[in-house]
């Protein structure tokens, strides 16, 4: 069953990005050039056949030209307490700590903090490393960025062919990032924050595709850290890639081979 939280639209245009801010609370943000504020959806109560909840705003987006990403940074089972980013087409990025007195009440915005992140084009993608209070930021502009949350400072920057579309951690080391870019060929980069910054780079793998994978394109990780996948549409059909990676040591991975291709008509 399909059920609708709300009224019937959110905003007057689509959502362009959202993510869970706890495991109950949805966080949601307009498409470019909106005025709209961004919005969370408290999930009160789910069953077999029903979904209930409340659509409550947030605040006001910062950005000029509205926010172009947003992700929760280490979102626990703690729902009082939450942090975001986002990024926007303005090059900016901020830091929100949200604040609410009980899970049936609204959040408000405790503190914003524009971060240290010097980029040229609109951000695009957003990890978290628990391990070490860090965050690492993929724009347009095929720059990555690591940044120390505590201090503001930029740890790494570098750039590489290829626009950023995802950024995904890996289930088994915090330190490892999984960089997706709008590429034709060697689409997915297993990136180690550890490493010096040209050096971080450790494997490339993908698909060879006529056009750039479209920044919508969602690839995932397996949570044992050595299998990816990705669906892509073309020619009225669906087709599903899976890779393993495997070699190396604890540290990394040497080599990567697809072990498996799925093709579906629509």
């Amino acid at each position: 069953n399909i059920k609708v939280i709300g009224n019937d639209y959110l905003y007057n245009g689509w959502i362009e990005d959202m993510c869970w801010l706890n495991p109950t609370t949805l966080a949601i943000y307009p498409s470019k050039n909106s005025d709209e504020p961004i919005k969370t959806i408290q999930i009160s109560s789910v069953t077999e056949h029903d979904v209930k909840g409340n659509v409550q705003v947030l605040g006001k987006c910062p950005h000029n030209g509205s926010a172009s990403m947003i992700g929760a940074v280490n979102p626990t089972e703690d729902s009082e307490i939450g942090r975001l980013v986002t990024g926007g087409y303005d090059h900016k990025a901020y830091l929100w700590t949200v604040r609410r007195k009980s899970a049936t009440e609204g959040y408000i915005v405790d503190e914003r903090t524009e971060l240290n992140v010097k980029h040229t084009s609109s951000l695009s993608a957003f990890s978290y490393n628990s391990y070490n209070n860090s965050i690492v930021i993929g724009g347009q502009d095929e720059r990555l960025s690591v940044l120390d949350l505590a201090t503001n400072t930029v740890l790494q920057s570098n750039r590489s062919t290829g626009r950023i579309s995802q950024l995904i951690q890996d289930t088994q080391n915090p330190n490892i990032q999984i960089v997706v870019r709008q590429l034709t060929s060697d689409q997915f980069q297993v990136y180690d924050s550890r490493e010096p910054e040209q050096s971080g780079t450790k494997l490339r793998f993908g698909q060879n595709e006529s056009e750039n994978l479209s920044r919508y394109v969602r690839a995932d990780l397996h949570r044992n850290g050595y299998m990816y996948g990705y669906l892509r549409t073309q020619n009225s059909q669906h087709h599903f890639h899976t890779w393993t990676r495997f070699g190396g040591d604890n540290r990394f991975p040497k080599d990567i081979e697809l072990v498996g291709l799925l093709c579906k008509k629509r």
